[in-house]
């Protein structure tokens, strides 16, 4: 396969760090949610397993009315929740979960990611409680790597933290919707 380019990875690229409709505004542009669902559904025809990676969070605005939790539901995809381990994790992570529930989008399951070198008393705490409030759906945290990591050492401890095989197996045998 010949390598895409960025603005076909990435059609609508915004240059503050905000929630998406509100960058597209300040920015004078229109996010097409519709469209991202068409080039999705494009691209997942031609591989074996697309990654999509929300910003900002599951109801986070792409445009006036229209959530990344619609993006997620349009598209029929099956949810890796990824979230920061910091105090408020384990709230934001359950009300994420049962926000899809509801919404009766698949949830492959939920990964820590460390924010930082060192942990705090909740930092510490968090993968327990999660892993005892969502049983087998809580896969693991993903260590702190540093500033400058690449995407080999990435892979190496996301691999090292979750069983990809088996992730892989779940995801390839989830109900289309």
């Amino acid at each position: 396969m010949i390598p895409e380019s960025l603005a076909e990875i990435v059609p609508v690229r915004l240059a503050e760090p905000l929630a998406p409709a509100v960058a597209a505004e300040r920015a004078g542009v229109r996010i097409d949610v519709d469209d991202l669902v068409e080039r999705a559904r494009e691209k997942a025809r031609r591989v074996d397993l697309l990654l999509l990676e929300g910003a900002g969070g599951l109801l986070v605005p792409l445009a006036p009315a229209r959530t990344t939790l619609d993006l997620v539901a349009a598209l029929g995809a099956t949810v890796l929740v990824v979230a920061g381990n910091r105090l408020g994790v384990i709230n934001h992570t359950l009300l994420a979960v049962e926000r899809l529930a509801a919404a009766n989008v698949p949830i492959v399951g939920v990964v820590l990611n460390r924010l930082g070198s060192s942990a705090g008393l909740a930092e510490s705490l968090n993968p327990g409680s999660l892993e005892r409030l969502l049983g087998p759906r809580y896969l693991g945290e993903l260590p702190w790597l540093g500033d400058r990591a690449d995407a080999a050492s990435a892979a190496a401890a996301l691999s090292r933290t979750i069983d990809l095989d088996d992730l892989w197996r779940t995801l390839a045998t989830s109900p289309a919707r």
